[in-house]
């Protein structure tokens, strides 16, 4: 299985620099796993990301067409709002574990969550990019945030 490994200096000036690069990489992947951890050499501290991928497969798939219509569609309002919802989770939950938001979750498995609404952890596994590890760490957070807002919602 082929792996990719990031340095994301954590300094203000280069820190967006790297997370762009990281996340360009990993919309054109399908991440299998990936592992973060902060390391320090001397007075220099950074982000040491190891991602593990497969190769995106092109496709004339009717399917592929219909994902790639589906993600150039703009989110309804209800789909908005879960979004939103999911993305401020996620940065809690970042700020909460040291990790950065796209460990935790990529905006496309948010948007996708939000689309979807799932209601069972089945759901979730569908979504491309969340694998069973996410599922057992961050589902039942996920699910208790799509209920919350489906009481809220009309």
């Amino acid at each position: 299985m082929p792996l990719k490994h990031f340095h994301l200096r954590l300094s203000k000036e280069h820190l967006a620099e790297d997370e762009v690069r990281v996340n360009e990489f990993m919309h054109t992947v399908k991440v299998t796993n990936s592992a973060a951890q902060i390391v320090t050499v001397g007075s220099t501290s950074y982000w040491s990301i190891i991602v593990f991928y497969e190769e995106e497969k092109k496709t004339t798939d009717k399917n592929a067409d219909a994902q790639e219509v589906k993600e150039s569609v703009p989110l309804t309002s209800a789909e908005h709002e879960r979004y939103d919802a999911l993305k401020n989770w996620r940065r809690a939950k970042a700020l909460d574990t040291s990790f950065p938001d796209y460990i935790i979750a990529h905006n496309r498995e948010l948007m996708d969550i939000a689309r979807l609404n799932c209601t069972t952890k089945e759901e979730l596994l569908q979504v491309k990019g969340f694998s069973e590890k996410k599922l057992e760490k961050y589902g039942n957070d996920i699910l208790d945030i799509l209920s919350a807002l489906q009481k809220e919602l009309p």
